[in-house]
């Protein structure tokens, strides 16, 4: 008798037990998630601070759009490797954006290494 009661007792539970486990876990999903999206928001509001900075803007505006300020003279050397100094690392006086080339050649090399790939084979009839 008592066998038939706990037989009894755990069919009549296992469907809320079953469910109280796919609860928990999604907890434990969206509580994962809700802590990277923490992480995320704070890494944004840090470039925010940074972006509100104008020198932080005006170094961005210079390296990335190689833009100089009124009276400099601006220069970039095509084709030209950077000069390393003694540590190994580039010269900043000869390299302004060697890292960083402008959008429309970084457009245009793209499309030359899309079109060396599709050369017609002579093999082909």
């Amino acid at each position: 008798m008592l066998a038939l009661t706990m037989v009894m007792l755990a069919v009549l539970l296992a469907p809320y037990l079953r469910a109280w486990l796919v609860q928990r876990a999604q907890i434990a999903s969206l509580q994962r998630a809700n802590d990277q999206l923490s992480s995320q928001v704070a890494q944004l509001d840090e470039t925010r601070t940074r972006w509100k900075d104008p020198a932080y803007v005006r170094a961005q505006a210079r390296q990335r759009l190689q833009y100089a300020m009124p009276g400099e003279t601006s220069f970039v050397v095509l084709g030209a490797e950077p000069s390393t100094d003694d540590s190994g690392t580039a010269s900043p006086r000869t390299t302004p954006h060697a890292a960083h080339r402008a959008w429309f050649g970084e457009l245009w090399s793209s499309v030359q290494a899309a079109g060396a790939g599709a050369e017609p084979s002579a093999t082909n009839p």
